[in-house]
């Protein structure tokens, strides 16, 4: 029966044309034990089980490669409607990270894939989360719609419990001619 080898062709043809390699080799095709595609595909890629943690770590990965140290990176000025937030967004130990300062306090935080979504990047440190837009493919500095909370315990009723109280909402970037 032919038409499983030929599928298998096709495919392989398929492949090749799109840049990429089958993920199972051709029966015809030599076995390589360092071939350079068996080596670009991680170990997470290939494993079902571990889909969520290979993509946040992907993400992360990925959202910090224009990123500076911190003390190389720049301010950016957000006017909110409810206040103003400096924010610099650098390469930290783990990724991506966020130096936020607000109402005279400062505080750096992660970012957190947890958090995070395809319209949302989060900066969490637990006690307080900044928030941005993703609408430029993780260029924070372009990036807007941002609000900042601040996590309280409460208790209440003998329980414990957590509060978001958002800061300040709808922050925007300022442009150097709008700074006051």
């Amino acid at each position: 029966m032919k038409l499983p080898h030929t599928a298998l062709i096709l495919s392989a043809v398929l492949f090749a044309a799109c840049g990429k390699e089958p993920e199972t080799p051709q029966p015809d095709a030599p076995q390589n034990a360092s071939a350079p595609a068996a080596s670009a595909v991680p170990a997470a890629d290939a494993a079902p089980e571990n889909a969520g943690a290979a993509s946040a770590a992907a993400e992360s990965q990925d959202v910090s490669g224009a990123l500076v140290e911190q003390e190389r990176a720049k301010w950016q000025f957000y006017r909110c409607d409810d206040g103003k937030v400096e924010v610099r967004y650098f390469k930290g130990d783990t990724g991506p990270a966020a130096q936020v300062r607000y109402n005279g306090t400062s505080f750096t935080a992660p970012y957190s894939p947890e958090l995070s979504n395809d319209d949302l990047s989060a900066f969490s440190n637990g006690e307080e989360t900044w928030t941005v837009g993703n609408e430029f493919d993780n260029d924070y500095y372009k990036e807007g719609n941002g609000f900042l909370i601040k996590h309280e315990k409460i208790e209440g009723m003998g329980e414990d419990g957590l509060v978001d109280n958002t800061l300040v909402q709808k922050c925007m970037p300022e442009t150097d001619g709008q700074k006051s």
